[in-house]
């Protein structure tokens, strides 16, 4: 009788250990993988934020590029004609500066 109960004593500290085994290995399992996990998370994180980073910059070159084409093929095109009203108006203020120049001359005399 003793020799059963000590068999059995025996068994169940045999089957804590190796649960209590089990529950270490899991819980280093787990851990690893979430170890991975975040590394992977983090490794998308910093490849998306390297091709926003790419994108906007190149965006920035192309944008500056189409301004200077723009600015270089503007220089060679002539401004539009003016309307009649415009014309008027800058002969207006074409006469106004050549009357102030005449009047800054006739002071400095």
């Amino acid at each position: 009788m003793i020799d059963i109960q000590l068999r059995r004593r025996d068994d169940a500290a045999a089957e804590r250990l190796t649960a209590f085994q089990e529950r270490g290995a899991d819980q280093e399992i787990h851990s690893t993988v979430g170890t991975a996990e975040r590394g992977v998370e983090q490794g998308f994180g910093t490849a998306a934020e390297a091709v926003d980073t790419g994108f906007s910059v190149g965006r920035k070159l192309l944008d500056g590029l189409a301004s200077g084409i723009g600015k270089l093929f503007s220089f060679f095109v002539p401004p539009p004609a003016l309307t009649p009203d415009q014309a008027e108006t800058a002969l207006r203020v074409a006469d106004e500066k050549q009357q102030q120049a005449a009047d800054i001359i006739r002071v400095l005399r």
